[in-house]
């Protein structure tokens, strides 16, 4: 926790490319991301864990030589 960033859930969801409330609630009950509930409101996410979940979820492809 120490020296971790940590986001709001409106810049994780923009982050995300723009997702909505639940995909978000999703990508955290599957285990994706993490999240630190800081009051009964107040949540937010490891700056870390979101950049890991998008790498890990980038696929690319191989480069086709002509």
């Amino acid at each position: 926790m120490i020296g971790q960033e940590y986001i709001t859930t409106k810049e994780a969801k923009e982050m995300l490319g723009g997702v909505c409330d639940a995909t978000l609630w999703r990508y955290v009950k599957e285990g994706y991301i993490e999240k630190l509930k800081l009051g009964k409101k107040t949540v937010v996410y490891p700056r870390a864990s979101i950049e890991n979940f998008i790498k890990s979820a980038v696929k690319t492809a191989p480069i086709q030589t002509a």
